[in-house]
Parts: C-alpha cells; sequence; structure tokens
C-alpha cells in the first residue's frame, strides 16, 4: 500500500493465519496506490465504518489505483465484498437491539 504523492508505503504479509507489517518496499502480489494519504486514510475510515461501496467509490473517483497480478487483486476484492457482507450483517442485527428492554 503507498500513496502517489510520497515515497511512504506499507506492506502486509499473510503467512500461516499470521499478519506480518512493514514500512518499507519489498516484491509484492498487488499494489493499493492511493492517490495521497488523506484520501487513503479517509477510504479505510469509511470501510470500518461499515460504508459498503468506500473502496468501489475509491476506485471510480480515481482515488485508488489496484496495481498487480489479476488474481489477487480479484481475490483481495472477493475478501473484502465478504467482510463487508459479515459486518453489515452484525450491524443490522445491532441496530435492532433495544439496550432498554
Amino acid at each position: 500500500m503507498r500513496s502517489r504523492e510520497d515515497d511512504t508505503a506499507r506492506y502486509f504479509h499473510f503467512i500461516g493465519g499470521n499478519l506480518y507489517s512493514g514500512r518499507s518496499r519489498i516484491p509484492v502480489d498487488f499494489t493499493l496506490i492511493w492517490q495521497n494519504n488523506q484520501s487513503g486514510g479517509r477510504v479505510m475510515i469509511d470501510m470500518v465504518l461499515g460504508k459498503r461501496k468506500a473502496l468501489y467509490n475509491a476506485m471510480v473517483k480515481g482515488l485508488l489505483t489496484l496495481e498487480g497480478e489479476g488474481k489477487y487483486v480479484s481475490l483481495f476484492m472477493e475478501t473484502m465484498n465478504h467482510l463487508n457482507q459479515i459486518f453489515t450483517k452484525k450491524k443490522a442485527k445491532c441496530a435492532g437491539y433495544d439496550k432498554t428492554a
């Protein structure tokens, strides 16, 4: 993950169920390239807040480019869609919960 505006980069590496991260450029399967750091931060916050189309809208508006091997980009998008579906269902169930009952 990096931005077009500077040399800031962060990688995420999944091995055997563990997540590793660092702040350098290493060979990767695919890259999320944000227009700038601020746009990337805003979109990621929207994703955490449950806005299902935040990532898609970022790509349509040119704020995000996915670059790399097609199968990994597709796998990433499928995973994000599944996570959005899971967390949207949980939010919907919680929204109907009455704390006073």
